[in-house]
């Protein structure tokens, strides 16, 4: 999902939200996506038995945007 953000340049919505809080000054996105340039994401995967992890995510620009083949797997890395 989040890198599908930067490349579609969508924002997702946020679930449940329904009562703006006066105290807090956010961008919320209710209800509906938004169409935005998206460069920057962070992702949080939380798990049972404290299998965490905290991933950010950086659109490159148009010069490195590459694709590579990783030797002896025939899989591909594509940078975005």
């Amino acid at each position: 999902m989040d890198l599908l953000a930067i490349k579609e340049g969508v924002i997702p919505p946020t679930i449940n939200y329904e009562t703006p809080d006066e105290e807090l000054d956010l961008d919320y996105v209710p209800n509906t996506a938004k169409k935005k340039d998206v460069q920057v994401v962070l992702s949080n995967s939380l798990g049972f038995g404290s299998h965490n992890a905290t991933l950010i995510f950086r659109k490159l620009p148009y010069k490195y945007q590459t694709c590579h083949l990783i030797q002896g797997t025939g899989l591909f890395l594509t940078l975005i």
